[in-house]
């Protein structure tokens, strides 16, 4: 229900934390633009694309709750 950014701050983890507790999503800034840039059609650029770690990472998650590929590939 949350994604926030590495370095955030201690008090960024904890408002994230309570956040998603009360059934609430949190997002980082900078994850929540990306996401509305994405949503308006706006395709990823070069710069934009994930790492293999990251995919590697979102595998991981998706097996874990047990999502299809399909469920998540872009249109």
């Amino acid at each position: 229900m949350g994604y926030l950014l590495k370095d955030s701050s201690p008090e960024d983890l904890i408002r994230a934390i309570r956040e998603v507790a009360r059934g609430e999503s949190s997002l980082h800034p900078k994850v929540a633009q990306r996401l509305i840039g994405r949503l308006r059609g706006g395709g990823a650029s070069e710069k934009e694309e994930l790492s293999e770690r990251e995919l590697a990472v979102l595998r991981l998650i998706a097996r874990e709750l047990s999502i299809s590929e399909p469920t998540v590939r872009p249109m």
